[in-house]
Order: C-alpha cells, then sequence, then structure tokens
C-alpha cells in the first residue's frame, strides 16, 4: 500500500508533509507527472463521491475540511483553493477538468493486496 498526498510521517519521525515514498533515480518531470497522475484519480473519485454520497455524509465532510482548513491533493503539494485542474485518460483520449473540486489531501493506492485469515 502507498500512501500519497499529505502524511504524518513515519512513527519515529512525525511531521505533517507531502508524501515521498519514491526512491531510487526518478527525475523530477518523472515524479511531477506521477503526482499530477495520482492527485487525479483522486480527484476523479472525490467528484464522483459528491453526486453519491447521501447529503448529510457529504456536508459533514466537507464542513470538517473547511473548519480545519485541510488543504486538498494537488500535483506538488497543496493549494490555496479547492478547486484545480484534474486529468482523466481513457484509450487515447484525454479529459481535462478546469475549476473542479479536487479531492481530500490524502489517499491510499493498493495493487494486489491481500489479508490471508485463519479462522482456527
Amino acid at each position: 500500500m502507498c500512501q500519497v498526498g499529505y502524511t504524518c510521517g513515519a512513527h519515529h519521525d512525525p511531521q505533517l508533509g507531502w508524501a515521498r515514498n519514491l526512491l531510487g533515480n526518478q527525475s523530477g518531470t518523472a515524479v511531477d507527472q506521477l503526482l499530477y497522475k495520482s492527485s487525479s484519480v483522486f480527484a476523479l473519485f472525490w467528484n464522483i463521491c459528491q453526486n453519491q454520497l447521501p447529503g448529510e455524509v457529504l456536508e459533514d465532510f466537507t464542513s470538517w475540511l473547511q473548519q480545519n482548513q485541510m488543504v486538498r491533493m494537488h500535483t506538488m503539494g497543496a493549494q490555496d483553493t479547492t478547486k484545480g485542474i484534474y486529468t482523466v485518460k481513457y484509450g487515447e483520449d484525454a479529459f481535462e477538468f478546469h475549476g473542479a473540486e479536487m479531492s481530500p489531501p490524502s489517499g491510499v493506492f493498493a495493487t494486489n493486496y491481500s489479508r490471508f485469515v485463519r479462522d482456527w
């Protein structure tokens, strides 16, 4: 599992900051592109949730974000507003959304994640 967006840091070194979980000799451009793609996935999911979540849940969540002045996930860290730009690719086509609401500040990606639980 990989956390993207803001993180509270490692248990032994707590600090609020943008997750830096890419190791190796990645170029700055490659990292920037990956961060943009990651924040775009979460922005798409968040905007889908805007139409699917019950109003009470959504209002509670968004009011908490506003009251605590939580920044939103965006390429290269935080931005001052809740609005931004994200891109969704479908095959060879790319759709860019301007002035869209960006996702909450943190998320987790997982691939082939499973947990084996034995019921003895």
